[in-house]
């Protein structure tokens, strides 16, 4: 109550009334006192000059007592006021309010104020005049004297007494009078200071409230519109105001969002901290990378440390920041159900942000893989290489011996271990080339309808040379038509069954079959032969890999037959694992999904 502005405003202009009320009441009343009490001594003054020139010479001699007593009480009387008689010498010789025998006691009055003065100046034409209290009637009295002359020479004076209580109740009335009004007019004030100072703070309020709600759309509805001018053109002021806010809001809120899009876009994680490197923006990509459960839009107030997992990025912002420079590294992140490395770009922005606050901007990019595939580039280079020149040395070797024998049978060898490796080169460059194209991505990808038996069976035609030399036992159940990619599928297919007789043992046994439904068909190549070690079976898919390298080469295998099957079932957007086979052997089991015409 005591801070608003109604107190505020009406309380001074209140204790204001009051005292100016109170000082213009005590001036008037002064001045009026003044006033009434001057126009009776001249009033008085002029009815004692004229009782003072008319009043009998016979009346002041020498044993006149009782004549000049019966004087002034008749005078007295006639003019209803205390008239009194002194000579020379200050003795009251007639008092109308006394008897004859009280005068004797009265005092001198030589000494009264009145009396002095007329002695003083000499003056015969004037009158003198004081108040007090009178002692003898007990009440404020007016007292005026003149002196009685008589040919130059005073002979007495004559004094009126006039009681003040007239005037005193005639002004206590007007002092009664005076407050009345002056309470009405202070009513009557307060009420219009109250009246107003209320209107003024209610329209100051409904202005704050507006203030605060100013982001709020739509025309406002101004209860107190009207109470002035200034108020109206601030009621305008403040709807022009609240339109270019809300259109600057609205256009800030689609600034913001089209640029939250456009970090949720891009494939790195973006993360913005101020400079006690707490969280102000992290992108969707940033939410996943570290395994949070928010997204750019609900980012929570979080430390950098607590977000990442880890110390080491708020210890790379702490350095940029510090530095005020570029900081680039990167960090194996070990994080809640994800092991990566990340390079990480911490940048501090130098525009100042919320309060002075400087923004440390980083960015996330998982290059797990980039780094796989770089170690994968130089184990194939080196795989390569090295399987390259295996068969060149045999090369170089038998053409260096054939220069220097000439043994007809040891000729026939060596042509037929340089066909071998020219074989062998063959093959390799072959898968070689089929490896760098399906991993290009330039496969042609036409779905046909496909006779599975069809394809097993040529593929089984085509190795039966082998087969037969190894007295192997193959059966096919695979009557069905898949909808695939004919020429992809046969080379898969191809690639699991030669494998299955390269490093099946002599007289054992290979299963062809196949479970298909409308969306999904699979195919299992079952042998008995020297299988693969559990240790061994999440890497046979790697290219050049090999379990027994000195066996695979005897087979003329070249190390990539698995790594295309995995390609082309990654290519056809399907799957391919392995399972234990018949005694001791291995099964693989390629899942190719059915596109439907």
């Amino acid at each position: 109550m005591f801070k608003s502005l109604k107190f505020k405003v009406s309380l001074p202009v209140f204790v204001a009334i009051l005292v100016i009320a109170a000082a213009t009441g005590v001036v008037f009343l002064r001045n009026l006192k003044q006033f009434y009490q001057a126009s009776l001594i001249e009033e008085e003054g002029r009815t004692l000059l004229f009782a003072a020139r008319t009043m009998p010479d016979s009346l002041y001699q020498r044993d006149q007592a009782c004549a000049l007593q019966e004087y002034c009480a008749v005078l007295g009387a006639s003019l209803k006021q205390r008239v009194t008689f002194i000579d020379t010498h200050g003795t009251v010789q007639g008092d109308s309010y006394l008897d004859s025998a009280s005068i004797a006691t009265v005092e001198n009055h030589g000494n009264r104020p009145e009396i002095q003065g007329l002695a003083r100046s000499g003056t015969a034409n004037g009158y003198g005049h004081a108040v007090r209290f009178s002692e003898t009637v007990g009440m404020r009295m007016l007292y005026i004297a003149a002196p009685i002359v008589r040919e130059g020479v005073t002979c007495g004076y004559l004094r009126f007494a006039t009681p003040l209580k007239n005037i005193e109740s005639y002004l206590h009335g007007q002092v009664i009078a005076l407050l009345l009004l002056a309470m009405a007019a202070f009513l009557v004030i307060a009420f219009t200071v109250y009246y107003y100072s209320h209107s003024a703070q209610n329209v100051i309020r409904e202005i704050g409230e507006s203030a605060r709600r100013i982001e709020r759309a739509g025309p406002r509805q101004w209860r107190y519109r009207g109470f002035s001018l200034e108020t109206d053109r601030l009621y305008d002021f403040i709807d022009e105001t609240a339109v270019r806010l809300q259109t600057l809001i609205r256009d800030l809120v689609a600034q913001r969002e089209e640029f939250r899009a456009l970090l949720d876009s891009v494939p790195e994680g973006v993360v913005a901290v101020d400079s006690r490197f707490i969280l102000l923006f992290a992108n969707d990509n940033a939410c996943r990378l570290f395994g949070s459960t928010f997204t750019s839009g609900s980012v929570p107030l979080v430390s950098l440390a607590g977000f990442t997992h880890a110390q080491e990025f708020q210890e790379i912002a702490a350095a940029s920041l510090g530095a005020s420079r570029r900081i680039e590294r990167t960090v194996a992140f070990r994080g809640p159900g994800r092991v990566c490395d990340l390079k990480t770009v911490c940048t501090p922005l130098f525009q100042e942000f919320k309060s002075g606050e400087r923004v440390v901007l980083l960015t996330f990019v998982d290059i797990t893989e980039e780094k796989r595939l770089v170690q994968a580039k130089a184990e194939f280079v080196e795989a390569a290489s090295h399987e390259l020149r295996t068969p060149l040395t045999v090369l170089k070797g038998y053409v260096e011996t054939l220069d220097e024998s000439a043994d007809p049978a040891f000729l026939r060898q060596c042509h037929q271990k340089i066909k071998q490796s020219v074989s062998r080169l063959e093959n390799l460059t072959a898968d070689l080339l089929q490896l760098s194209y399906l991993e290009s991505g330039k496969a042609n990808i036409i779905y046909k309808n496909m006779d599975l038996k069809q394809c097993v069976d040529e593929i089984i035609n085509d190795l039966a040379g082998h087969i037969q030399e190894k007295g192997l036992i193959v059966s096919a159940d695979c009557s069905c038509t898949i909808r695939s990619v004919p020429e992809l599928a046969y080379i898969a297919l191809y690639n699991l069954i030669s494998n299955a007789v390269k490093y099946n043992t002599p007289g054992g046994r290979i299963i062809i079959r196949s479970a298909t439904s409308a969306s999904l068909c699979e195919i299992s190549v079952i042998d008995s032969g020297v299988g693969i070690a559990y240790e061994y079976r999440d890497k046979v898919f790697e290219r050049f890999f090999r379990v027994d390298r000195h066996r695979s080469r005897e087979t003329g295998g070249t190390g990539l037959g698995l790594a295309i099957v995995k390609h082309i079932a990654n290519t056809l957007k399907g799957a391919v694992r392995i399972e234990d086979g018949m005694d001791g052997g291995v099964a693989f089991v390629l899942r190719l999904p059915q596109e439907n015409s």
